[in-house]
Parts: structure tokens; sequence; C-alpha cells
């Protein structure tokens, strides 16, 4: 058999243009025999005209030599194209578009209209649909911005046009349209380009539901992302899918940009590892020059304004796909919200042209899909809602990929009426809820049987759980002094106080009804949380971290909505603090880091969509600086697996944000890596927070060896205020210089202004040691000292390591 299914032919690039003249092409329907079928064909010359198989059956392209050996077999067929050559050359007839620049090159009218439709009666070359991108955004000037995500490999811009309501830009939450990943599709961009059309026209001519719309979302149209497929597929070979990238290690080219995307990328069965073969999916996870500009530009979008929807625009088979395609028994968890929604939009398009669009998660409706688009955005990006749209013709039906022009604009308008339609509008302009007129069938309404049940945490107040804390490590003069607090203080006031480890037992005898009080009742999950927060903030505060990170093994895996998730609200019942902190605690209990790094990708997911959801600029902000966190803490785990390059590589994907937060934090992280020349770049991202600059600048002075350098910084940020770190560091310097006199004299100021930090106090015993042979009467003094002084909320009690003792 002479297979050549579209493999990523090792063609020189001075190639003479593939033919398909007098090839026949069929889809050969087997539900049933499928492996019989298939054996059948191996001595058949044909092309795949599907990249993938889901045993329903084949559509294939047979060549003149095969077709009367094809024939013999008697499988049953519907035929596609007679002569596929014929019809790519009826589709092929690109006719040029006179965009408003050309107008104005040859002195005609380049008035700021809308673009003719007649657009839309024939495909265009690449060039062309820029073009047409910048003609529709001359034509709303106000709303609307042409925007470069970046480039190809070879160098063409991956281009899309942003679209806004009456806010302006950037202020609300983001709807993204990605068209043509798969070269080859060509009846997608027009499509896309008919829907962009159709919201500028809306919303200058005063329709009420595009301008709801407009004035909700922005939106982010980019009908050619794989740019150069697309001009390939013009050129030389027009049933060409992947991109155009090459391999040293293969002579094949291409890699399926849609099976690159860095999540989930090497399920097993879900893409191919075969470099010639139509779903390869790259040498390592979003390797690819085209997916790693979509995804920056996602998470971009994602992160300042959250993605309420993301579209995927393929063809064909009249599908709409839902999340997951990695997994046929993972289920997203709004699945029956999304299935009620997409059998709506599924109505909506049958109503305009009477085409049938099958819809459901992608995995369990066509087949297994690994490095998919839509289950990033879904899982990574954070979006509420992340299909793939297969527009016309369905499976078996007439054209396949080769279609003619004729269908652009039936597609244009079946897509726009499910996007316009009730069901999908009112979940988008309405902030998910449904305004239907009496009678109307709600298609997401959840009938509930009886009343949700309320959750029992009874396994969380169990004594058994809890470790004691006896005093030991505590110094005689903070173990005898008389701000020791009675059994009797209330667990808010020994938080005020600092007595953290009292507050840590006192939260376990409220949990577990071992004080003075009953516990909780075990329905009561705010009680709960807060006091098992309090316990394990407060261990982790005192340095028990390893008893913290026992301890919270009870909570076994908080993603377990059945036990977690308040099904009134569908709120998560665990506090987000709680939810960080465990994170941490369970990586370290259970020996396992990597575990932490999928828990916080988990809560980063959950960060974008809240921020989609956001109602209001303060919400917005708080969700926005818990991702920022995040990533930080992504970072920080890696760095404790010692997977240097990976925390190097996911730094630099970090977006800085406007209060330079972020900066200070992943210049930390670029100094526990020892990256010292990124971390000062990190400094110069502050913008006007000068001082926070300068701190990072003095420590990356101090991880050179600078000690004089970053001294000078140290003494000039200490006249500017009497902060406790900045003076540490400043008698840190001093140690290390050899002027341990002066150091001390620092430390010990310090102290007696009322400053008790572990750094300090560590830091100053350390210095006793150094000066004098009777360090340790030094040191006993410095806990009586520390013990005098008044209590507060960072901690009044402290452990003899603090002192080194």
């Amino acid at each position: 058999m002479k297979l050549f299914p579209l493999l990523g032919l090792a063609l020189p690039i001075v190639a003479a243009k593939v033919s398909y003249d007098g090839y026949k092409a069929f889809h050969i329907d087997t539900p049933e025999d499928f492996d019989h079928v298939e054996a059948q064909l191996q001595d058949i010359d044909y092309v795949s005209m599907a990249c993938e198989s889901n045993h329903k059956g084949f559509d294939i392209a047979v060549s003149p030599e095969s077709l009367a050996a094809f024939e013999k077999l008697g499988l049953k067929v519907d035929v596609l194209h007679e002569d596929l050559g014929a019809d790519m050359a009826l589709e092929g007839s690109l006719s040029p578009y006179v965009s408003a620049r050309t107008k104005a090159d040859v002195g005609l009218a380049a008035a700021a209209a809308l673009p003719d439709l007649s657009y839309f009666n024939s495909y265009h070359q690449f060039q062309d649909h820029l073009d047409f991108l910048d003609d529709l955004q001359a034509a709303f000037p106000s709303n609307s911005d042409i925007f470069t995500a970046g480039n190809s490999l070879e160098g063409r811009p991956i281009q899309g046009i942003h679209l806004y309501g009456a806010s302006g830009p950037g202020t609300k939450p983001a709807i993204i349209w990605h068209g043509t990943v798969h070269a080859r599709e060509w009846i997608v961009a027009p499509t896309v380009e008919y829907m962009a059309y159709k919201l500028v026209e809306g919303y200058q001519s005063g329709d009420a539901k595009v301008r709801a719309a407009l004035n909700s979302y922005d939106f982010y149209i980019m009908p050619v992302v794989n740019p150069d497929g697309f001009v390939y597929t013009q050129s030389r070979d027009r049933l060409w899918r992947k991109n155009r990238q090459r391999r040293s290690s293969s002579s094949c080219v291409g890699t399926d940009v849609n099976r690159n995307w860095p999540y989930q990328w090497n399920v097993p069965g879900g893409s191919s590892t075969n470099p010639c073969a139509e779903t390869y999916r790259g040498a390592a996870a979003g390797d690819t020059p085209e997916n790693q500009v979509l995804t920056n530009h996602t998470l971009s979008v994602g992160e300042t304004q959250g993605i309420k929807f993301y579209v995927d625009w393929h063809a064909f088979s009249q599908l709409i796909l839902l999340p997951y395609g990695y997994s046929c028994s993972a289920q997203a968890d709004n699945l029956n919200k999304q299935m009620a929604l997409a059998r709506g939009v599924s109505q909506a398009i049958k109503a305009v042209n009477g085409l049938n669009f099958a819809y459901g998660p992608t995995c369990r409706t066509i087949y297994q899909t690994a490095g998919g688009s839509n289950d990033w955005v879904a899982d990574i990006a954070g979006a509420e809602l992340a299909w793939a749209f297969e527009l016309r013709p369905g499976s078996g039906g007439s054209g396949g990929f080769v279609i003619p022009p004729s269908n652009i604009i039936p597609s244009g308008k079946e897509n726009w009426a499910d996007f316009i339609h009730p069901h999908i509008h009112r979940v988008l302009v309405d902030n998910g809820q449904l305004l239907f007129q009496p009678g109307d069938a709600d298609p997401l309404k959840v009938t509930q049987v009886g009343q949700p049940q309320a959750k029992d945490f009874s396994f969380l107040l169990k004594p058994e759980i809890y470790h004691p804390l006896p005093p030991q490590n505590i110094p005689a003069a903070f173990r005898n002094s008389d701000k020791q607090p009675v059994p009797e203080v209330p667990l808010e006031e020994l938080l005020e106080r600092g007595h953290l480890r009292a507050a840590a037992i006192a939260a376990v005898q409220e949990l577990t009804g071992s004080g003075a009080t009953r516990p909780p009742d075990p329905t009561d999950s705010k009680r709960i949380f807060e006091l098992l927060y309090t316990r394990l903030a407060c261990l982790t505060l005192i340095d028990a971290t390893q008893v913290a990170a026992q301890e919270v093994k009870a909570l076994e895996d908080l993603n377990n909505t059945r036990l977690y998730l308040d099904e009134a609200t569908g709120e998560h019942l665990v506090p987000w603090e709680l939810r960080v902190l465990n994170v941490r605690l369970q990586a370290l209990g259970f020996g396992d880091m990597r575990r932490s790094i999928m828990s916080y990708h988990d809560l980063a997911r959950e960060s974008r969509s809240r921020i989609a959801k956001a109602t209001n600029d303060e919400e917005r902000q708080l969700w926005k600086a818990r991702l920022h966190q995040l990533g930080v803490k992504v970072a920080g785990a890696l760095v404790e697996m010692n997977d240097a390059a990976g925390a190097a590589a996911h730094l630099n994907g970090l977006h800085d944000n406007e209060d330079g937060k972020m900066a200070s934090s992943k210049a930390l992280v670029w100094l526990q890596l020892g990256d010292v020349d990124n971390a000062r770049r990190c400094a110069e991202a502050h913008g006007d927070a000068e001082t926070a600059g300068d701190i990072i600048l003095a420590l990356c002075d101090m991880a050179d060896t600078k000690y004089g350098a970053a001294l000078e910084r140290w003494e000039a940020l200490r006249e500017e205020s009497q902060d406790e770190m900045v003076g540490v560091n400043a008698a840190v310097c001093l140690l290390y210089l050899g002027r341990l006199q002066e150091g001390r004299e620092i430390m010990e100021e310090l102290v007696n202004s009322g400053f008790s930090s572990h750094t300090l106090l560590f830091n100053l015993s350390t210095v006793y040691e150094l000066c004098a042979e009777k360090n340790r009467n030094l040191k006993m003094a410095l806990t009586e000292r520390t013990a005098a002084m008044a209590e507060g909320p960072a901690g009044w009690e402290k452990q003899t390591a603090d002192f080194k003792l």
C-alpha cells in the first residue's frame, strides 16, 4: 500500500504543487467492521481525508490507479468528490480582495465603511484576510483594535481584531475565537470573519443583543492562527493540516498545533509521537512557535480580564465539542449546564438551514485528543466555557474539507444564529441568568430532588488527629513569664496578643471539645474550617510545620466536590487561605512536591474563572492578586524539587502586575535559583515602587558577595524608615565585612525597639557566639529582654532555636 494520508511529506522547498486530479473521494461507513475494512484497504493507494478515525468510518481519496481495485471491494460508500482535483480547482479560484488601502493606492475613494459582503463569495489569500480585518477595524475605529499576538515559525503575523463596547478595551471579561489552526479547513476563516462582521454591523445599527454582548465582553477574534500552513495549502498542498516546523530528528515536516498545547499533552492515545503523522504532538509540550504565541496571548487576557467563552473553530463534521478530549472519563464540573447550552445552540443552528450539529464532550463524541486547545483553555486559562466547533459539512457529507465558497455565507449565518440565540445570549449577557418568557423551556434548569444534604465534617473533630505541643522547647523566660495566658483566654484574644502556640492548642480544644466549650456542630463548616486554619497557620508560624503537615492529611482531597462543594451556591466550602496552605502542607506530609504543582494549577484555573465572573473591579483585583500569588508558589515548588530549568521557564512566563509585588516575589525565587541577573531585571520592573526595587538590588549585591555596595543600599533605606528586615540585612553585611561590633549594635538597637523576629534573634545570637566566650549568658539575657516585650499579633513566645540555645 502506498498510503500517504497527509503525513507531513518531506517535500523540498521548491516542490511542485501536489495534484489530486482524478482522485475520487469516498466516505466508508464502518460502524461494526472497522478493522476488517482497514485491512482491505492495505493494498489501495489512497489519501486520508480525515486526521483520525473514530471507528465510525473512513474519509479517503483513492488514486486513479487504484479506483478499479477499490470498487471491487464492494464497500458501502458515499461519494464525496467525483474528481477531487477538479473540485479543488473550482474552490481554489481565489478572488482578490480590493482593500481600502489598495483603493487609496490607486486613487479610489476609501471611506471607512463596512467591507462589502461580496468578500464572502470566494476564498482568499492570507494577506486578504489581514486586509479584511484592517478594513473592519477602520469601519469601527472607536470600538476596535487590530492586535498581533506574535509571529509564526516563518514570520507571518498571527493577527486578530479586538472588539469592545462603550466602556473601552480591556475592562470586561473576554470571549476568544481561534480559527484555522488546521490549515486545510478553509471554510473556518471566512465563517469567523462573517461573525466578526455581524458584530460590528449589529453594534452600528443599534441591535440590542449585539450591543449588550459587546458592552458585556471584549471579543478577541483570530481567524487564522496557523498562517504558514494555510499559505502552504494555497501554494503547495491543499490538504496540508499541520504547521511547517522542521525537526532535526526527521525528514517529515510539521506539528499539529492542536496537539501541542501544554496540558495533558502526553496522554497515551490522544496524539502521535511520529513526526510524519497528521496528529504529531511535537517533541515537547508547547514547543511550536504558534502555540507559544496563542498560550501567551490567552493567558495574558485571562489574567487581566478573565475568559467567559472560548471557541476553537474547525471543519468538518457539524459538531459542538465540549471538554474534555484527553479523557473519556474526565468530566467538567458544569457539564450538565454545558450540555443543556449546547443543545440549545444545536437547535438554533438547525433552525437556519436544517443542519444537525451533534454535541458532547470531545472524547466521547468523536475521539480522544491530547494536548488540545479547549482542554487547556478550560483548565489552565480558567475559561467558564471552552468549546470547539466543527463546521459544515457533516461527516460523510459532500465535500469534506473541499467545499465550494457558496457555503461561506450559509455557514456564517447558521453559526451567527446560534450566537445570538436566547439560550447562549442570555448566558453571556445576563451573567448566567436565563430570562425566559412564561412557558418557555429552560434548557439550563437543573431539577433537584429534595434539599441538598448538609455536609458532615465530624471526621475533623477527632482528638487523635492532633498532636500535643509541650513547652520543652520554650526558654524559661517565656515559660515562667506572667504574660503566659490562662486557659480561659478566648482564642481571638490569644491571636491578638501573639500567643501562637497557645492559640494552636486552643483551636484544637474547641474543635474536639476537650476544653471548656463543646465542639462545633459537625455541619458547621464555617467554624470548623476557621479553627482548622488557625491551628495549621499557627503551627507554621511557630516552626512546627512538620506537625501541621501530618495533621492536614485529615482533609484528604479538597477537590472532592461531593464533600467540599456547597450544592446550593456552587461555592467551595473551604476558605481560600486554608486551600492554599493545604497544598504545601500536604505535599510535605505525603513527601511528594509534584502534587503541589497540580494543586496550584487547579487553584489558578479557579482564579481565572473567578476573574471572568467578577461583577466589580474590587473582586476582579482580588482574584488577580491570588492568581499572581499562585504563579510564584508554583515556581517555589519547582525550586524545592530541584527543577531549576522548570522554575526558570515558569518564572519567564509570569506577567508582572502593576504594583510591583509580583516582581519582588519573582526576584526572590530567582535568587533562590542563583540567577542574580534575572533578579536584578525584576528590580527594573517596579516602576514607581522604588523602595521595593532598592531592596531587590541590595539582596542581589549580597548574592554577588558585594557586601560593601549592599551595605550602602541598606543604610540609605534605613534613613527612610526603621524597617526590621532592612536593619538585619545591614547588620549581616557588616558581619561579612568583619565589623562585628557595629552589626551587633544595630541588632541590639532593633531588639531594644521592640523587634523580635526569628531572623533577628538568630543572627544576634550568632554574633554573640562570635564575639564572646560567655555567649550563653548573653543569649539568656536576650531571652529575658525579648520575653519582657509587649505582646502583639506578630508573635510573642519564642523557641530555644531562635536563640541558638
